[in-house]
């Protein structure tokens, strides 16, 4: 989270997160949308589109068997 990610997280067990275990990181997802930039150029006004990342995403696995 502290990068900018939203975190998904699936665990094993019910022990309190701070005793589990980190078994994997994976499927870190940007999702992107095109902004519409408007600029002037030799025949007048032109656009370009600008892809910009909304959310990330990532799933981690916890072991909190315990």
């Amino acid at each position: 989270e502290a990068e900018g990610f939203h975190v998904n997280v699936d665990r094993i067990g019910n022990a309190p997160l701070d005793q589990c275990t980190v078994t994997s990181v994976r499927n870190p997802q940007d999702q992107t949308r095109f902004i519409r930039v408007e600029r002037f150029g030799k025949n007048g006004k032109e656009f370009d589109l600008i892809p910009v990342v909304v959310r990330r995403t990532i799933t981690v696995s916890l072991d909190c068997s315990g």
